[in-house]
């Protein structure tokens, strides 16, 4: 896997019980496999999902 970009950037991601702002809501990171393509996407902050 190798680090990427989302053209779209910058996405966020958060609880859907709670309202979005700066404390709530987590980056996130996208990783692409060079050979067939699969993407995988991370919070950056994952602790700020619980």
């Amino acid at each position: 896997m190798v680090e990427a970009k989302l053209d779209s950037s910058p996405i966020r991601v958060y609880k859907a019980s709670v309202k979005p702002n700066k404390e709530t809501m987590s980056s996130v990171e996208a990783y692409a496999c060079p050979k067939c393509g699969y993407i995988e996407l991370y919070a950056s902050s994952p602790e700020k999902l619980s």
